[in-house]
């Protein structure tokens, strides 16, 4: 009776293992996805004379995945992230370097937000206090947008993407402040 104990207990952890495996594919699947069908939303509102979106909501679905979940996590949300941004992006017609630039700047300002948000904020993923949702606008919608936006906008200038520094810099960072302001909440109120 004994010797069952250990061949059933790890039979259980066994299936919990694979359960956790699953779990962990179909949110990754649901990342992509969301990320996939954000960015084909964005495109409809692109602003005409830039390659810039009104919104960008990927961004938004990568924080939201980012703050609720362990950062240990994290590289499969950008494995997961990454072909649906190919596949969006690619009606561009861009090299696949030049329409990696966007992806690394998403990943690049959605973890720097999540990792300011998680170090400076109570309850990130809240927002429900007025100190977390002033931290919230200051670092994921101002401060880290800014840094990131002009840094792509660079990127994109030297790859020969765009020819206007400042007016992608500001259409990029623009588009992050209306994004920060009103898709990442909603992000984080189906996330949390």
């Amino acid at each position: 009776m004994d010797a069952a104990v250990p061949i059933r207990s790890k039979y259980i952890e066994g299936r919990y293992q694979d359960d956790f495996r699953i779990q962990l594919l179909l949110l990754a699947l649901l990342i992509g996805t969301a990320y996939y069908l954000g960015a084909l939303l964005s495109f409809t509102l692109r602003v005409p004379s830039t390659r810039s979106s009104i919104i960008w909501i990927p961004n938004a679905v990568l924080l939201a995945a980012f703050i609720v979940t362990p950062v240990k996590r994290w590289w499969l949300w950008i494995l997961a992230a990454l072909p649906a941004h190919i596949m969006a992006q690619s009606r561009d017609a861009a090299p696949i370097l030049v329409l990696l630039c966007p992806f690394v700047a998403n990943v690049a300002q959605a973890v720097l937000a999540a990792f300011s948000l998680r170090l400076l904020a109570t309850a990130p993923h809240r927002l429900s206090t007025f100190r977390d949702m002033g931290i919230f606008i200051l670092v994921a919608v101002i401060a880290v947008p800014a840094v990131v936006s002009f840094t792509a906008a660079w990127l994109f200038v030297l790859a020969g993407w765009e020819s206007d520094y400042w007016l992608v810099g500001q259409a990029r960072l623009l588009n992050n402040i209306v994004t920060g302001l009103t898709v990442a909440p909603i992000c984080f109120a189906i996330a949390g």
